[in-house]
């Protein structure tokens, strides 16, 4: 018992130092990219002039996100992870949540929760792989699964969340990317809607197509200009003054035709667990299940 606990010990302590190095290494690099540009003036706003104060309490809350993460992904490959039972009867729309690199359903542990609360009954979460897989693989499988939840529920149109990557899936299949399919609303959160130059620095194809204005991002832009003007209204870009992995800062911003927010400082991961960036994100959905929109 002594060894293994040992062992348990031995291997908490090395995760959190892996953790610790990620996110003192991510918020390094922002402030490299930050500090010279005009990105720092509105962090200054932000602070009251402490930024340093600001960097090392979104770094600290960093290093609790990503473990939580850590500890919860099994989770994400059960089934009552990835899909409530379905409620026929609930008003609101279905709504799918889409992770992000390296993450499962298990992200969107306490979205569900706020969700349901909030009266969203059928919640379901897509796992794709984030290794040896491509940019395009990874999103016909979240559109298959936006096509099973649509004929699940005939004549309902499907809400999407997306976090980071998830978010840049999401955006794909509302604009047109993908197949054409019936949603009508739509959350990014923290997304690098023009890539990251953090991407260079990912392990497999998938994540290092990110590159911020690389080949993909510059094909999703054109093939996608045509129809952005389809989300003007139903399209909602959240993200935090404060990312430390979508490199610069302005990467964050999406097409002009989207809302977009800024949400208190938090970090990448940490957007999963801020109830008030969740309560922002069930407002536009609310809003937006009260309108009618466009059938494919």
């Amino acid at each position: 018992m002594n060894q293994r606990m040992e062992i348990l010990l031995v291997g908490f302590a090395v995760l959190m130092g892996i953790l610790v190095n990620v996110a003192l290494l991510t918020t390094v690099l922002f402030w490299y990219e930050t500090a010279w540009g005009p990105h720092r003036n509105h962090l200054e706003r932000l602070s009251g002039g402490r930024v340093g104060a600001l960097l090392c309490r979104t770094a600290f809350l960093s290093i609790f996100s990503m473990l939580a993460v850590v500890l919860l992904y099994p989770w994400g490959y059960r089934q009552r992870a990835q899909r409530t039972k379905a409620d026929p009867s609930c008003p609101l729309p279905p709504v799918v949540l889409i992770h992000g690199l390296y993450h499962n359903a298990s992200g969107w542990f306490l979205y569900r929760r706020w969700l349901r609360k909030a009266g969203f009954a059928n919640l379901y979460a897509v796992n794709y792989s984030s290794w040896n897989t491509s940019f395009e693989e990874a999103l016909g499988k979240v559109a298959r699964v936006v096509e099973e939840v649509a004929g699940e529920f005939p004549g309902q149109p499907v809400m999407l969340v997306g976090h980071s990557l998830g978010g840049l899936l999401s955006r794909a299949l509302v604009e047109g990317y993908g197949p054409k399919l019936p949603v009508s609303a739509v959350v990014t959160l923290g997304t690098p809607h023009h890539g990251s130059k953090l991407a260079v620095f990912g392990v497999g194809r998938l994540a290092r197509s990110l590159v911020y204005g690389g080949p993909l991002i510059q094909s999703l832009g054109q093939s996608l200009e045509k129809d952005s003007a389809d989300c003007r209204g139903r399209c909602l870009a959240l993200y935090s003054p404060l990312d430390n992995m979508v490199l610069p800062n302005e990467a964050l911003h999406p097409p002009d035709s989207w809302q977009h927010e800024e949400t208190f400082p938090l970090s990448h991961i940490g957007m999963l667990f801020h109830r008030p960036t969740a309560v922002r994100t069930i407002r536009h959905l609310r809003e937006c299940s009260t309108r009618d929109t466009p059938q494919p």
